[in-house]
């Protein structure tokens, strides 16, 4: 940790946090079986569930476990408003539950949400969410806000750089931090410092503080004269002019720079740990679909960009009279996802930025979406609509101001203008579970909602609390003055419902589901190694293509929350093929698949140039090692280079005579940084260019 964020701490650290008026909420915990043992024999089933801390409204949620390869992509509802793809999916959402404090009982009839019986042979995850329904939220700070509008939007730091929860979680927007647990009232506890940033450059939307060391933050800027989006590292300073780190970005100061339109800006800055993520925001001012998510190394070197206009932008809206973008215009992370959303839009999206930049096609990165047609969040849904079931509308409620998720991934979204409704919820898999009220709602301008869930001593729902104050007072609307942040208590648990026998075998150990025993592969195609969870934090996978004589590494430190991974077969032939499964932590071995085949498809010509072929490294994201693999039609002499992002030559990997056939060369890149770099193949008249990332 830098010196200028040991001083932030110290200052924290003299201000003494046990006085009378702290900040200290009453939490809401949850809690169930994690193993429901049913036999599916047609009788109820009961659902123990202890309640502690508050009052709550609970909802209980049903869905398949382990089907995401069978469910596959799926569009399905009115209008075709649920998307997803290979997850697992709601089967059944009970009607609200309002409990006290105490012991209680769920029960279930054993059928699903359309009435039919749920099949014995699938196991499933339920979970109960619920919040504090009857309290009037509790003020955990007067002086910041969750800033929409014409403020810059808010953020909290839930762990501390090994990635534990923080005892007291950090608050805070680019120039202001405040440290939750301290008197509400005081608001010498704020922490701020002036950003100053070059003629035409802005910042707006949700900042990031660096997850390594929190003297950093990144915040999404805009040029508005070149119509240029970028991210840039800026030196948090307390009462002093905040310092833009100049040695940083791939186009130092700033990171790699992407086209906006005229009038747009960037949405702010996410990042699961890995990459940073900044999105091009053209809601209002683009004429032509525009929309794109753009991928940053740690270093501010532009990894990837992907295309979402195929979601977020409509011709058909803009021909009926709304608008072409719908955004998204703010987003938040959880569990290395990023969540996006739009006042503008009736669109709510999970993506997977990991699949995708793991299998390099773009369907992989959209994981679900919740669009016009289940009536949580829609737009324009109304009889009287004057643009009936138009999505992308500013001009329609519900404004969808912000959106905050759990560690469960449930997602809550703040909306304005439908009464006196908080939020929309919406399932793991996107499935729209209601509106919801805080006790305290009103109709009042709801600008902000951020979710808490890392188990910290304030976990729980943070929102604006706006007062109204006239109409006309300070524009031509409505004026509310601005009250601080408020807090809810929430919780979400969950557990395996099933059948006995099958629970133990997919909850207790691993189990590989692809490839099957007896299997046969062709090589150089892609494949889906799929497993079942496992009690492991993380898992690593080998492969042999000799009956388990030597094994090389696939994959390594896979989060136990993913249970599969694209693998590019080798383009070998073999019958004694095997995959194992190990612990990332201590190599152990755990699991292991019956003996497939891999037949090769490589045909060599040796004498047509058609032969020649340079394959995808593997594994790509690779830490430290990788391998390229290519095909030589004749023997040739081969040089096979390296090159980093600028084009600059950083490793010669072959130049050498080779035979005509296979061959597979390794680079080991323990000592560069992490990003983007190129490997060019030379062999004869043959010449072909692949691209990889490192990442560390």
């Amino acid at each position: 940790m830098k010196t200028r964020w040991c001083v932030l701490l110290f200052v924290f650290s003299t201000i003494p946090l046990t006085f009378a008026d702290e900040f200290a909420p009453t939490m809401l915990n949850l809690s169930v079986d994690p193993i429901i043992m049913y036999q599916f024999d047609g009788t109820p089933v009961d659902i123990p569930i202890e309640v502690r801390g508050t009052s709550c409204e609970v909802i209980f949620s049903l869905f398949t476990k382990y089907r995401t390869n069978e469910v596959g992509e799926v569009r399905n509802g009115y209008l075709g408003w649920h998307y997803v793809n290979r997850i697992d999916t709601c089967v059944y959402v009970s009607a609200p539950y309002q409990f006290d404090p105490g012991r209680h009982v769920i029960t279930w009839d054993g059928r699903l949400q359309d009435g039919t019986p749920a099949p014995e042979w699938i196991n499933y995850t339920y979970y109960l969410w619920g919040y504090d329904n009857t309290s009037e939220r509790q003020v955990m700070t007067r002086y910041m806000s969750c800033g929409w509008g014409f403020d810059h939007f808010t953020n909290v730091q839930e762990t501390d750089e090994q990635g534990l929860p923080l005892a007291n979680p950090i608050w805070y927007t680019a120039n202001e931090r405040w440290l939750i647990g301290g008197d509400p009232e005081d608001e010498t506890l704020k922490l701020a410092t002036t950003i100053t940033l070059p003629e035409y450059w802005y910042w707006k939307n949700e900042p990031l503080i660096d997850p390594v060391d929190f003297d950093y933050v990144y915040i999404g800027v805009h040029d508005s004269e070149r119509l240029k989006g970028s991210i840039q590292k800026i030196k948090f300073v307390p009462g002093g002019e905040a310092e833009i780190v100049e040695n940083w970005g791939g186009e130092a100061p700033y990171a790699t720079l992407f086209d906006i339109s005229e009038g747009g800006r960037t949405t702010g800055v996410v990042t699961d740990g890995d990459y940073l993520y900044t999105i091009g925001q053209n809601v209002y001012e683009s004429d032509e679909p525009d929309a794109g998510c753009y991928i940053y190394d740690m270093n501010g070197v532009l990894v990837d960009t992907v295309d979402l206009t195929e979601w977020w932008s409509s011709p058909d809206d803009f021909e009926l009279g709304g608008e072409m973008n719908g955004g998204p215009d703010n987003f938040t992370s959880r569990n290395g996802y990023i969540f996006l959303n739009s006042l503008s839009s009736c669109l709510v999206q999970m993506v997977d930025p990991q699949r995708y930049l793991m299998s390099g096609y773009t369907e992989d990165f959209f994981v679900w979406s919740n669009g016009n047609g289940d009536y949580v969040l829609d737009k324009n849904f109304e009889e009287t609509a004057y643009l009936p079931w138009v999505c992308n509308d500013s001009n329609a409620p519900p404004y969808k101001y912000s959106i905050g998720v759990d560690d469960n991934l449930f997602s809550i979204v703040c909306t304005f203008m439908i009464g006196n409704v908080s939020f929309g919820l919406l399932g793991p898999d996107g499935t729209g579970l209601g509106h919801f009220s805080f006790a305290d709602e009103d109709w009042n301008w709801k600008k902000g909602q951020t979710i808490i869930d890392s188990k910290t001593p304030y976990d729980g729902i943070y929102c604006e609390i706006n007062l109204f104050e006239g109409y006309g007072k300070a524009t031509s609307g409505y004026y509310f003055e601005p009250g601080g942040i408020g807090y809810i208590a929430h919780d979400s648990v969950k557990g395996t419902l099933g059948k006995f026998t099958d629970i133990f075998a997919t909850d207790r150990w691993i189990g590989i589901k692809h490839p099957e025993e007896d299997a046969r592969l062709t090589g150089g195609t892609k494949y889906v190694i799929y497993w079942l969870d496992a009690f492991l934090d993380s898992v690593a996978i080998d492969f042999s293509p000799d009956g388990c004589t030597t094994w090389e590494r696939v994959a390594d430190v896979i989060d136990k929350q993913t249970t599969y991974i694209y693998w590019f077969v080798p383009d070998i032939s073999s019958e004694e093929c095997y995959i194992r499964i190990a612990d990332a932590a201590d190599s152990s071995f755990y699991e292991l698949t019956g003996p497939f085949a891999i037949e090769s498809r490589t045909v060599v010509e040796t004498e047509s140039p058609r032969a020649f072929s340079l394959g995808r490294n593997r594994p790509n994201p690779f830490n430290p090692s990788t391998s390229i693999p290519f095909t030589l039609g004749a023997d040739c002499r081969v040089v096979l280079t390296v090159y980093d992002i600028t084009g600059a030559k950083v490793a010669d990997l072959a130049d050498d005579v080779f035979s005509a056939g296979r061959h597979e060369a390794i680079w080991n890149a323990a000592r560069f940084p992490s990003g983007v770099y190129f490997y060019r193949l030379k062999a004869g008249a043959f010449e072909d260019t692949g691209k990889m990332t490192l990442v560390k």
